[in-house]
């Protein structure tokens, strides 16, 4: 987009010191002393070049160019003049487009012929600008001030004007840009007032005075949509299309494709972006080629989502070892499955690694390795986990050997009846009874 001009900018300013330069040349005199042939040269077009023009030159004293003159491919032109001729009404006639423009010299150097200086010369002159150039006979036109009046004009009908430089002193190409660009913009929106036939309809209306209501508005900038595609969507998601950090447009849209702006389409020159609102309920969605500067159709804007994988809660396993001679190995395990490990003294424990273990788990801790010497028992160790366990209970405890035993046993004979006896141990009762004649185990 071509940047805004207001007329009320340095611009007008800089218009009216160049244009007032050139006309420092009124009274004939080419400059330079007269050594070499004075020229002009400059660029014929009504946004398109026109080409294979005729550029015929009406001067003070009635003569033209030296020289048929005629534009190139490019609306290109460049005529000699005699010396002392200046100032000089230019036509271009003929060619492709076949219009005829209207400018005028002051003095040699760049002399573009276009719309712009056309109707320029119909305001400063209130003349039909073919009349004034029949007519011409030196007279110096004020057409400064005039081309002043007509870009703000075009100014105030919205029309994006160039942000430097004059109609018709300015070198430009006919390429679309720029003071061409302008030339575009008039031509159409010309053909879209149907109030005006075409430019000859609208340089009547203002060599009659009409300028600030005969300027047709200005056509509003292309427009152009965007769209594209959204999957793995499991519902419809909201989005949202920006310009500028402004909501243009949003809708609800689920799987497949989608068209983001609205049947109007944005202004060639946005700075868009589509945005997710809301995703579907558990997912989430990014957004690729998303966003840029609107110069074309976008057709690849891609909206993919996915499911939220929420990881499972997970919780700690801890408890004590006590009774411990040295370090306990001890395993904690997930069914079957060993989960962690470690070997640790008497003191707080925790069974499970930083991460902990998933909520739900079959869980249990069992005892791997003990002291020499001890055995140890683990309370509380399993379950199923649904919070954190604190009171795992690993208990050791030093292992007892008993000591070897042995019995004592004997006859009695010769007894006349059974035998009373007792069995002591360090002179301690033990153990009694009464036998007779025969075996005797004197232990139990």
């Amino acid at each position: 987009m071509k940047p805004r001009y207001s007329a009320k900018t340095p611009w007008a300013v800089a218009l009216v010191a160049s244009v007032t330069l050139a006309l420092s040349g009124c009274g004939g005199s080419s400059g330079g002393g007269g050594s070499s042939a004075p020229k002009l040269s400059g660029t014929a077009a009504v946004g398109a070049a026109i080409v294979g023009g005729t550029v015929t030159a009406r001067c003070s004293d009635g003569s033209t160019f030296t020289q048929t003159v005629t534009t190139d491919a490019n609306g290109n032109w460049s005529g000699t003049l005699n010396s002392g001729v200046l100032p000089c009404a230019l036509r271009v006639t003929g060619g492709t487009p076949p219009d005829t423009l209207y400018s005028y010299a002051s003095s040699t150097g760049t002399v573009n012929i276009t719309p712009l200086t056309t109707l320029a010369l119909a305001q400063a002159t209130n003349q039909l600008p073919a009349d004034w150039f029949a007519a011409f006979d030196g007279t110096p036109v004020d057409v400064s001030t005039a081309a002043n009046q007509v870009l703000d004009a075009l100014d105030t009908a919205g029309f994006d004007l160039p942000v430097s430089g004059n109609p018709f002193t300015t070198p430009f190409a006919a390429d679309g840009t720029g003071w061409d660009g302008l030339l575009d913009d008039l031509k159409q929106a010309i053909t879209d007032d149907p109030a005006l036939a075409d430019l000859d309809a609208l340089v009547t209306l203002v060599k009659d005075g009409n300028l600030a209501t005969a300027v047709p508005d200005a056509p509003p900038p292309p427009s152009y949509q965007v769209s594209g595609t959204i999957a793995g969507a499991s519902g419809s998601l909201i989005w949202e299309i920006r310009v500028d950090g402004f909501i243009r447009n949003d809708g609800g849209s689920s799987n497949g494709p989608v068209t983001f702006t609205s049947l109007a389409g944005l202004e060639e020159g946005s700075n868009w972006s589509v945005v997710i609102n809301s995703p579907p309920a558990g997912q989430t969605c990014n957004v690729a080629n998303g966003s840029g500067t609107l110069t074309a159709d976008v057709t690849n804007v891609a909206i993919t989502c996915q499911d939220v994988v929420v990881p499972p809660a997970t919780y700690s396993i801890s408890g004590t070892i006590s009774g411990a001679s040295g370090a306990v190995g001890w395993e904690t395990r997930i069914g079957a499955a060993a989960f962690h490990s470690g070997s640790n003294g008497n003191g707080a424990v925790t069974f499970t690694p930083v991460t902990g273990m998933e909520e739900d788990s079959s869980w249990s801790v069992i005892v791997t390795s003990a002291p020499a010497g001890q055995t140890c028992n683990v309370s509380n160790g399993s379950g199923t986990l649904t919070a954190d366990v604190t009171n795992v209970a690993i208990t050791c405890e030093d292992i007892v050997v008993p000591p070897t035993t042995y019995t004592i046993s004997g006859t009695i004979s010769g007894a006349s009846a059974s035998v009373q006896w007792e069995t002591r141990v360090g002179g301690a009762f033990y153990h009694d009874g009464s036998n007779g004649n025969g075996a005797v185990t004197f232990f139990f």
